[in-house]
């Protein structure tokens, strides 16, 4: 009946990826500028991909699974409590979220305030919280 192929359907077709899936479908375009000079030099290529792509929300999921998973080690989670706050800053962002690079940076600090990036979050936080929003 009608009911079974509604549910076959969304089997097939799930609302919700698995972080293997959103990995499967990033992939490279070759006339995107990973090197553009507005992208932060910090930025991993997953991240400039995202902002350049305007795909940062769905990174941001990939980089929170990192984040949110007790079995990843702290130095990864600090590196991608920085890369969302980096991508939310970036010019390039066609839909930059002042407020979330803040909350993100904020955390990075608070979680790993010997890490080995804290003083570049300082900086970006900084420049974020001394920068009229528009």
């Amino acid at each position: 009946d009608a009911r079974e192929l509604v549910i076959q359907q969304r089997a097939k077709d799930p609302v919700q990826k698995t972080a293997k899936q959103l990995l499967a479908d990033w992939q490279p375009q070759y006339n995107l500028d990973l090197n553009k000079p507005t992208l932060d030099p910090d930025m991993t290529l997953l991240s400039r991909r995202a902002v350049l792509k305007d795909r940062v929300d769905e990174a941001a999921e990939l980089y929170l699974l990192a984040v949110n998973d007790p079995a990843i080690p702290a130095g990864i989670k600090e590196k991608a409590l920085y890369q969302l706050g980096l991508m939310y800053l970036a010019p390039d962002n066609p839909h930059p979220n002042r407020d979330k690079a803040i909350e993100y940076l904020r955390r990075q600090l608070l979680d790993y305030p010997e890490g080995e990036l804290s003083n570049k979050a300082g900086r970006h936080l900084d420049q974020a919280l001394n920068v009229q929003p528009r």
